[in-house]
């Protein structure tokens, strides 16, 4: 008899203990449910962009770089284009000549992205790994 109430005691102590676990965790699961909740929500909003700017890079050809690399001073959009090109292939910006404060990508771009191989490079970026810095 005396055995049988102390492991009835054992039982209603790890009882207890599981419970405890159990309660921690569901409110983990809650947690990361929510979590997974905003992920998808995010997912949605950006894998559409996603899906054009890849298919913008494979409608690109070269005469759309010779193009580019024939402007003597490119539109804004261009430059902010070159400038993020820049960024991902770790091409740095010089100072500038108008503005010694500002980085300009542009000329830097012309001797070393602007190239036939660019639209390979594009295609192969490895856009899982980009770095958080550089995404910042």
């Amino acid at each position: 008899m005396v055995n049988i109430d102390k492991s009835k005691k054992q039982v209603q102590e790890k009882t207890k203990e599981v419970e405890a676990e159990e309660t921690v965790a569901k409110g983990k699961l809650e947690s990361a449910t929510a979590i997974k909740n905003d992920c998808d929500e995010a997912l949605k909003k950006v894998m559409p962009i996603y899906h054009a700017a890849m298919r913008a890079v494979d409608s690109l050809n070269k005469n759309d770089i010779t193009e580019l690399k024939g402007f003597k001073q490119p539109p804004q959009g261009a430059l902010l284009v070159i400038k993020t090109l820049c960024l991902m292939f770790a091409i740095p910006g010089e100072k500038s000549k108008a503005d010694p404060k500002q980085l300009d990508y542009w000329e830097p771009a012309k001797k070393k992205l602007l190239t036939p191989e660019l639209l390979k490079k594009c295609q192969n970026y490895e856009k899982d790994t980009i770095p958080i810095t550089l995404i910042e």
